[in-house]
């Protein structure tokens, strides 16, 4: 396990780590390369705000980035050894890990915007104040709500900014 997420090439590893690095430097927070350790108990990584008190929205976004990576990581050595039987040729490519890796955290910020809909759900609801304290590092305030925006990263893997999603054809 550790050698697929932390090593191995035909993962696409180094592609989404770099990725994820690239999108968690937008926080001001060091990062640190991942290893096994980490990434299992990512959950349990809490940031602290300059007083001290634990700030868990950052924190919360931490325990996203590595958790869709690793998934994803897995996910892709597992589709490339058991559906091509690890040809060498079918090796995914960086475009399109880049790609899948977008599309994954623009999935969970759209889950997390559609799950604070108080009025759908209620008490179950997940806290607006959580959902913008998770995303304000990454979009401007008003984008956290508007729907027709989307984390983008065009460039070499890192996020360069939103741009509006393509209206579908």
């Amino acid at each position: 396990m550790d050698h697929i997420l932390t090593e191995c090439d035909v993962s696409g590893q180094n592609i989404i780590w770099k990725m994820a690095e690239n999108l968690w430097s937008h926080t001001g927070k060091p990062w640190t390369k991942p290893s096994l350790g980490l990434i299992v108990g990512c959950g349990l990584h809490m940031y602290t705000k300059e007083n001290g008190r634990v700030d868990n929205g950052l924190s919360r976004l931490y325990t996203i980035i590595m958790s869709e990576s690793a998934h994803l990581i897995w996910k892709t050595r597992n589709e490339w050894r058991i559906e091509t039987q690890g040809n060498p040729a079918k090796l995914p490519q960086p475009g399109e890990l880049k790609n899948k890796w977008l599309a994954k955290l623009n999935k969970r910020l759209h889950f997390d915007r559609l799950s604070s809909d108080a009025n759908r759900y209620g008490k179950k609801a997940t806290k607006r104040s959580i959902v913008y304290n998770t995303w304000k590092h990454l979009m401007s305030p008003n984008d956290i709500w508007d729907f027709s925006y989307i984390l983008s990263g065009v460039l070499v893997g890192r996020v360069s900014g939103l741009r509006p999603a393509r209206a579908p054809h």
